[in-house]
């Protein structure tokens, strides 16, 4: 009003009490205390109520106060004036259970001020609102109860947004493609650079330099680079001549693509239970099913732990059945002192980039020592060509591309170390965990695991999961149905009982978060959640 008697200016002045509405602070309580409640009754939090809880406070909703600014603004008779925009009274206490009403939850306590403080703010404090209503015509239009709902709502939406926004940042994933290219980021643009530099982007130099240096890690002379694991097996199958007269015997908990490869040759799956302890081929049951149709065994070292070769190998050479490795989780896994790849015939891994020696793509390689097979594959993968653009038999277009081999061949130089972190992490579950209600995985004596995924069980599997959800931790099923209980196959390769190792498995089998660039407090907490949550299910 001074500025107006000085200036000249034609001024109404608004004497506001506790506004509220959307978008009002709430982080704390310094613009009004009612925000901070609305904050604390969304979040779960009681709701303090200094005082007695019998002090009166008035509250304007935001849309009613722009209703009497722009009142005041047009009407030439409120020039001058000074109005109060008093609002519905009411006392703390009930405006915290009208409050927890609206919320639909929550709770409040009386806080009592110490004495020095009772003189200060144990008062009623509002407004009366008459003068303005009789000179303007304006009064309150929205309840108390109404724009507390409003607020309400408008903050639940923010809050869920703000909430799902801080799960995105904080969870822990199963596995990090990411941070492993992170960790090698300038060898792998430099070796990129390279091939991109050089011009030769099939079946070049780093491909030919990749495909030696993996098959001399794995202990083998010869490696085909092909576009998939998936591939892999598909093209190491047709290159024993498997074909549409012919069983191929594999396992039912596995990844689809084993079998799927058996069925791209025109052949009949035939299926053997696993061994429980290790989620591998049982070689007690591999004899009952091979018949005089039988061409190959394919045994899977699933999670990164290795099958039982020898006996495997055995009854192979006895029945004169060729074996193809699946290694697409094994990337240095051993047995018997000799890293898996290096048992079979053939041996097919996969770079999908979660793998322990990934692409940053897809990509494929088969190993063997036999040179006969080698050059046949080297035909399959590239339309049967030895000369180019012609076919001395069918084949298909499966390369490895030149930049993944690149990419390759700088994280080949850091899979033994990746894989000792691995099992030094493994290890950590394995000690804090111990003690817990929960199958652990197991190493037979002989036996290297890669821990390509760090495999628990339990029988509240999805119970146990949603949990760990709830907490910020990620989790995969592999795999959640056997491969005889799949739409695709079911009644083809069995019945429900038929395999029942593979089935328990799938009901209880849990990937926990494991890779190299983990660190040991990120095992802590996981390890700690799972045991909160089983402590919680013993009480």
């Amino acid at each position: 009003m001074l500025y107006g008697k000085i200036y000249g200016l034609k001024v109404t002045s608004l004497r506001l009490t506790n506004t509220y509405g959307p978008r009002m602070r709430i982080k704390d309580a310094r613009q009004t205390f009612l925000g901070w409640w609305i904050r604390q009754v969304i979040e779960g939090e009681e709701i303090q109520v200094y005082g007695t809880g019998k002090q009166i406070r008035d509250f304007n909703f935001v849309d009613d106060v722009v209703d009497a600014m722009l009142r005041a603004a047009v009407e030439p008779k409120a020039i001058g004036e000074v109005y109060n925009l008093g609002g519905e009274p009411i006392g703390l206490a009930d405006l915290a259970k009208l409050l927890i009403e609206c919320n639909g939850t929550g709770s409040f306590r009386i806080v009592p001020f110490p004495r020095e403080r009772e003189v200060i703010d144990i008062g009623d404090y509002y407004g009366s609102y008459e003068k303005i209503r009789t000179h303007l015509g304006r009064e309150p239009k929205v309840p108390l109860k109404d724009g507390l709902k409003r607020t309400l709502d408008y903050y639940k939406k923010f809050f869920t947004l703000l909430h799902l926004k801080r799960k995105m940042i904080v969870m822990i994933p199963q596995a990090s493609p990411l941070s492993q290219f992170l960790s090698y980021k300038q060898e792998i643009l430099e070796a990129i650079e390279k091939v991109l530099d050089s011009g030769q982007y099939i079946l070049g130099p780093e491909v030919q330099a990749f495909e030696q240096e993996f098959a001399q890690f794995v202990g083998v002379r010869f490696g085909v680079g092909v576009a998939s694991g998936t591939d892999a097996l598909h093209l190491a199958l047709r290159a024993v001549d498997v074909g549409p007269s012919d069983e191929v015997i594999t396992v039912p908990h596995t990844a689809v693509a084993t079998v799927a490869a058996i069925e791209m040759c025109g052949a009949t799956p035939v299926l053997v239970d696993i061994d429980l302890d290790t989620y591998t081929l049982s070689p007690h049951r591999l004899e009952t099913v091979i018949t005089s149709r039988t061409k190959a065994i394919i045994p899977v070292h699933l999670y990164g732990h290795p099958a039982d070769m020898e006996p495997i190998l055995e009854i192979a050479r006895r029945h004169h059945v060729f074996v193809i490795e699946d290694c697409a989780q094994a990337h240095g896994a051993m047995y018997q002192g000799k890293r898996m790849g290096s048992f079979g015939d053939l041996a097919a891994f996969s770079f999908y980039p979660t793998k322990n020696l990934g692409a940053i793509g897809d990509g494929g390689i088969l190993v063997t020592d036999d040179p006969t097979l080698a050059e046949k594959v080297k035909l399959l993968r590239q339309y049967g060509w030895r000369q180019r653009y012609i076919s001395e038999i069918p084949g298909w277009n499966s390369r490895l591309d030149e930049i993944q081999a690149a990419i390759l061949r700088v994280k080949l130089r850091h899979l033994q170390e990746d894989n000792q972190r691995r099992r030094l992490l493994a290890e950590i579950y394995n000690q804090l965990l111990v003690n817990a209600p929960v199958v652990l995985p197991k190493e037979r004596p002989g036996s290297c695991h890669s821990y390509h995924q760090y495999v628990i069980r339990h029988p509240q599997r999805e119970e146990l999961r949603a949990f760990l959800k709830k907490r910020g931790i990620s989790t995969l099923v592999h795999y959640p149905r056997p491969i005889h209980l799949q739409p695709a196959y079911k009644g083809r390769l069995g019945d429900v009982g038929s395999f029942p190792n593979s089935e328990q498995a799938a009901r209880e089998v849990l990937s926990l978060p494991l890779y190299p660039e983990m660190d040991e407090a990120t095992v802590h907490t996981v390890a700690q959640a799972i045991i909160e949550y089983l402590e919680g299910k013993e009480k």
